[in-house]
């Protein structure tokens, strides 16, 4: 189970039933902010979103794989 002292600004979280990774851009003592994007289509949801530091933790299933990684960082990603 991931823990609020895993969140690491510039990581990313999958969750695997959705098929959606989040990057953390900022954490601070209650909020989190993060890009989404889709695995499958490595599409970005567009602006950042911002939520709960606990809510971020119960969501995410764990830190994104280096093979998760490597899909999502191919150089044709919309950013």
């Amino acid at each position: 189970m991931l823990r609020r002292q895993d969140l690491i600004v510039g990581k990313f979280y999958v969750n695997y039933g959705r098929r959606i990774a989040r990057e953390v851009l900022r954490t601070g003592r209650k909020t989190v902010t993060f890009n989404t994007y889709h695995l499958d289509t490595r599409n970005s949801c567009g602006t950042p979103s911002e939520c709960l530091v606990q809510d971020f933790v119960r969501w995410a299933d764990s830190e994104a794989s280096p093979r998760e990684l490597a899909v999502l960082q191919q150089p044709d990603m919309d950013v």
